[in-house]
């Protein structure tokens, strides 16, 4: 029903312009007319004034002794008397200088003028055929309070039906998708509080994944899985079996299935404190690995055994060592990645970040960069399953001097140490994002992006917004929803190839506008071409037009942007 109405007033409301143009469409044709004629008479009073004189200086005498008019002396082709009567309402002694402009007389510089010429029409202009119209001063002048009743109701009814409309289509359509209810935003606050886990449900003990540059050497692992053959088959001069490697060859199914393996070059080290005791396995050199599809599920499928030995008790630790480069691989999509073997499916990135994001993550000593504590904190506070992170007390030491701001700071304004804290959070937390973000469809994945960026979700959406706010991927911030914490922001931003996020955005913005836009911009323009081109001199106004309007849209543009920087600053 309310669509009905919206509709209707609508309609109703673009009626309106065309029964106002209807109604003064002969208003500046008139007003020519009317101005003309007035300025016939004000000439008829120039030439009268000259003749007069004229006729002074030439026969004073003939004037004075016969008591004739000077006019009547000399010989004129008009009639005088028919002038007279015919500007009656102009004054004899107007002369081209006193008559004010044409933009005066329609209205262009006094308002009231303008209203009683466009909207009262208290003397209306209608000249009978070619001759000079009868114009009297007091026809314009303000009338009876009935007509200034009227004026007021013709003016004011439209405005407050317009109003009332705008105020309907606002609360009924358009805040219904630009703006959030507060009884929703409570409801999403309350599901982002309630369904947040904490980190000791997602990190486990005994795994722990060690980044480094460099990663240490160990023992080829399809070296040892011929001697395990070759010691099972009799040979007992074989002795260079690790001490607890055949007990973690006895345990794992994959390891047993060697003759599948395709992992060349990856290093396996075994320790074992006490014989029969949990064993404590780490592998490192797994780069190799990654190369093809099927060495990855390989890989894979190994560590998931290893880290659920380590769940089942069988694995007292269980290290996973790599460099940084092998895990920005698994976890950060390349942009410029040839197409090949070397390319990770969608699947694959879920697989790989679900394993991994368990793993306790270890950086190098040597990157132990001071941090904000507070940013830190906030951090955790708003997702926890972030923490706890292993911050060394030197990380956390305030005293240490921060670096003078440069002059210009862009990103955001962040400081040394908060860019030192987002890359410590993020280094630690690629596998959980990267898993979340996997997690998502494409819809979420674009309304993700779409906050990450600033904007805001359409509140029709709620069931997606729900989702999201269950999986602790939203939070409310002043009556806005946004993403849970900075450090997401900034994976959200980069999770992935720039090609890949226009080709979101490009399929989110689909629709029926976006079907026929184009169509429709071609009608337009060729509408308005026609009606410009068959309208004479109008189409330098129509052009001059259209350009104070763009100039005007750019600058509420332009005075919006500055003042969104400025309340953000």
């Amino acid at each position: 029903m309310a669509k009905l109405i919206i509709a209707g007033g609508v309609a109703l409301i673009s009626i309106l312009p065309f029964s106002y143009l209807s109604y003064i469409s002969n208003v500046p044709q008139q007003a020519l007319q009317a101005h003309y004629a007035k300025m016939q008479c004000i000439e008829f009073n120039r030439e009268r004034a000259e003749l007069h004189e004229f006729a002074l200086n030439r026969f004073p005498n003939s004037i004075t002794e016969q008591r004739l008019k000077p006019w009547q002396l000399l010989p004129v082709n008009w009639s005088y008397a028919d002038f007279q009567q015919r500007c009656a309402g102009v004054s004899s002694s107007g002369l081209p200088d006193d008559y004010p402009k044409l933009s005066t007389i329609i209205g262009n510089t006094y308002l009231w003028q303008w209203v009683k010429t466009f909207l009262v029409r208290v003397a209306p202009l209608d000249p009978a055929n070619d001759a000079v119209q009868q114009l009297h001063d007091s026809g314009n002048s303000p009338k009876s309070a009935g007509q200034l009743l009227g004026l007021s109701l013709r003016f004011l009814l439209p405005l407050l039906l317009f109003l009332m409309l705008w105020q309907l289509y606002v609360r009924r359509v358009l805040w219904q998708r630009l703006g959030y209810d507060s009884d929703f935003l409570r409801h999403i606050h309350r599901l982002c509080n309630q369904t947040q886990p904490v980190a000791a449900k997602r990190l486990v003990a005994g795994l722990h994944l060690q980044l480094t540059a460099c990663p240490p050497a160990g023992v080829n692992l399809q070296t040892l899985l011929k001697h395990v053959q070759l010691a099972d088959s009799g040979d007992s001069s074989n002795t260079l079996l690790q001490p607890g490697f055949k007990q973690l060859y006895r345990q794992s199914a994959i390891l047993q299935h060697d003759d599948q393996l395709q992992l060349q070059n990856m290093s396996i080290m075994v320790q074992q404190s006490k014989a029969g005791g949990p064993l404590q396995v780490t592998l490192s050199q797994i780069d190799t690995c990654l190369d093809g599809p099927r060495r990855r599920q390989q890989l894979l499928a190994l560590i998931t055994e290893f880290k659920t030995l380590t769940l089942l008790g069988q694995l007292s630790e269980f290290n996973l060592v790599m460099g940084f480069n092998t895990l920005q691989r698994l976890t950060i999509k390349d942009d410029l990645a040839a197409a090949g073997e070397r390319i990770m499916e969608q699947t694959e990135y879920l697989a790989w970040s679900e394993c991994l994001l368990n793993f306790n993550v270890q950086l190098p000593a040597t990157l132990a960069e001071p941090l904000d504590t507070d940013m830190l904190q906030q951090e955790i506070n708003a997702y926890p399953l972030l923490g706890p992170l292993p911050v060394s007390t030197e990380q956390l030491n305030q005293q240490h001097a921060e670096p003078q701001p440069g002059i210009w700071r862009g990103n955001g304004g962040l400081s040394t140490r908060q860019w030192a804290t987002l890359n410590f959070i993020l280094q630690h937390a690629d596998a959980l994002y990267r898993y979340k973000w996997e997690s998502c469809s494409n819809e979420e994945k674009l309304a993700l992006f779409n906050l990450a960026n600033g904007h805001q979700l359409n509140p029709l959406n709620c069931l997606m917004i729900e989702h999201l706010a269950i999986n602790g991927l939203l939070r409310v911030n002043r009556g806005r929803l946004a993403l849970v914490n900075r450090s997401f922001r900034q994976f959200v931003l980069n999770a992935e190839p720039s090609e890949t996020l226009r080709q979101l955005v490009k399929v989110g913005e689909a629709g029926v506008w976006k079907n026929y836009r184009l169509t429709f911009a071609i009608v337009v323009i060729v509408i308005v071409g026609g009606i410009a081109l068959t309208s004479g001199q109008s189409l330098h106004i129509v052009a001059a037009s259209i350009a104070g309007v763009l100039g005007s849209i750019i600058s509420v543009f332009s005075s919006g942007s500055t003042l969104r920087n400025y309340f953000k600053s």
